[in-house]
């Protein structure tokens, strides 16, 4: 992220170790995040919403909230 500008400011204050760790940990985060997302979208929500309306239809009407969710309108800056 600092090599394509997303951090500025940014210095290593711990022990390598540490650094190691608190990666490991977003990692695992990020991982158990995105598998309950898919499970709820992908799995439960899709398999309800294709039993009351077309397989495709709720196809698109997930991937419309999926895309919802992940939307990042950008504030102005002041």
């Amino acid at each position: 992220m600092a090599l394509f500008g997303g951090v500025r400011g940014w210095t290593m204050s711990g022990p390598p170790g540490a650094a190691l760790l608190h990666g490991l940990v977003y990692a695992l985060s990020f991982t158990l995040v995105a598998i309950s997302e898919e499970g709820l979208l992908r799995g439960y929500a899709l398999i309800q919403l294709s039993r009351a309306i077309s397989f495709w239809a709720a196809a698109i009407v997930t991937s419309a909230i999926f895309l919802a969710l992940h939307l990042n309108p950008r504030k102005p800056r002041a």
